[in-house]
């Protein structure tokens, strides 16, 4: 995997707080942003994939379609939100 070398600014507590947080979990701040970056990277990967899947089913003529439509997007909202 190649590197790109960035530059960012950052307001002094959010700095402060990173470096806090790198330490703990013994990372580098490249290696802090990368994951972080990730991070954000995928959650908005499966909200984009819960929008799509929301769309197709929002066009659902029957009540227990309805009702089945409701669970999923209960339990899938946990699974995007990280609390299950």
């Amino acid at each position: 995997m190649s590197t790109v070398k960035t530059a960012i600014s950052l307001d002094k507590e959010l700095f402060k707080k990173v470096e806090r947080l790198s330490g703990k979990l013994h990372l580098s701040r490249s290696g802090f942003f990368s994951q972080a970056a990730e991070y954000v990277i995928k959650k908005n990967e499966k909200l984009e994939l819960l929008q799509k899947i929301n769309q197709a089913y929002s066009d659902l003529p029957e009540a227990i379609e309805n009702s089945y439509l409701k669970k999923a997007k209960l339990k899938y909202s946990h699974i995007i939100k990280g609390t299950w």
